[in-house]
């Protein structure tokens, strides 16, 4: 393994993470901080109104015949999910 010289086996998957908490407790509470219940929920809305996989992508392009009308969908879509999820960051961080 290029990361790991002492692996033994050349079918070793090797992880590299960086950097290194102590313990554990400190590596979710590390994680854990910039999440807040608005930015979760901001994040689940943006999750839910993005373009959701390619296959769909490759299917508003068989459908309408053109890439502009697909590039246009994709588009909008991510737009109207990153205004919205805005939104909810805005008037959520008004409210708590």
């Amino acid at each position: 393994c290029r990361f790991n010289p002492g692996c033994s086996s050349r079918w070793t998957v090797c992880v590299v993470l960086t950097p290194r908490a102590p313990n554990p407790a400190q590596a979710r509470q590390g994680v854990a901080d910039p999440i807040t219940p608005v930015s979760a929920f901001a994040l689940m809305v943006f999750t839910l109104l993005y373009v959701p996989c390619l296959a769909t992508v490759g299917v508003i392009k068989k459908e309408t015949g053109s890439w502009k009308w697909t590039a246009f969908a994709v588009i909008s879509e991510m737009v109207i999910a990153y205004v919205a999820a805005l939104v909810i960051v805005a008037v959520g961080g008004l409210l708590i």
